[in-house]
């Protein structure tokens, strides 16, 4: 079962960090903890060693991530009359750690949603192609005064986060039939900490209405989700990790 100790209330929840190619825990040069600092740092641990020693990791590292079962996700949009669902997501990124100097990033992120996508505001007569796959996004972490963890997505480029097009169910008029439709500006996620399974030690993460600066096909949308994720790469499931304030 791999262990997780956090320093601070929040730690990272867009999903787990799997892939770490850290190489000797010598190479490796120790984690400054600094509560009142403004730097991101991802610190690691090599399980049995004794003093217990946080080591600053500097290595890109890519992560994986799913939909937490049983939870919400919608993309609710009153002035078009739709609310769009779908039962499951999964996601992928690489998070770069890059020190003292910009903090803690992630990039190459692309979420795929899709298992009975449906416009549940009108779902007898309208149909919401899928799946649904978001522009590559990038991501900003960052460390509140309590220690909770702020997770702000933007697409890589330009404004576009995905496009979704609704149609009309054969024989029906779907009254917010749209094509190719646009899904435009920012998210603002909060990590949740930690929940630990039979199968391992999951982090979280709640993307709230709150936090959606966004239009779909023009018109102010808000998003809903939650997502989970665990280290994945066998050889370092037994490595303790964590995002901190420090360097």
């Amino acid at each position: 079962m791999m262990r997780l100790r956090l320093l601070l209330a929040g730690a990272f929840a867009v999903s787990a960090v799997s892939g770490f190619a850290a190489g000797p825990a010598s190479a490796l040069s120790p984690c400054i903890h600094e509560p009142s600092g403004t730097h991101v740092a991802l610190c690691v641990e090599e399980p049995g060693q004794s003093p217990v020693t946080l080591l600053l990791f500097s290595t890109n590292t890519t992560f994986a991530g799913v939909k937490e079962p049983g939870t919400p996700m919608s993309l609710d949009t009153p002035d078009l009359g739709a609310d769009i669902t779908c039962e499951r997501a999964t996601s992928s990124g690489t998070l770069e750690p890059s020190g003292v100097s910009t903090g803690l990033t992630a990039s190459k992120i692309v979420v795929t949603y899709e298992g009975k996508c449906e416009d549940s505001a009108d779902s007898a007569e309208c149909e919401v192609k899928e799946p649904i796959t978001t522009k590559e996004l990038s991501a900003t972490l960052s460390l509140l005064s309590n220690g909770s963890l702020d997770v702000l997505y933007k697409p890589a480029t330009g404004t576009t986060f995905t496009t979704v097009t609704i149609k009309s169910k054969t024989g029906f008029t779907c009254g917010s039939s749209i094509e190719r439709a646009k899904v435009s500006g920012f998210q603002l996620c909060e990590g949740l900490g930690l929940e630990s399974e039979p199968d391992g030690t999951f982090q979280l993460l709640a993307c709230a209405p709150s936090g959606s600066e966004m239009t779909f096909g023009g018109d102010p949308t808000e998003f809903e989700a939650a997502g989970e994720g665990s280290l994945s790469e066998t050889a370092v499931k037994e490595w303790l990790w964590d995002i901190i304030s420090g360097t």
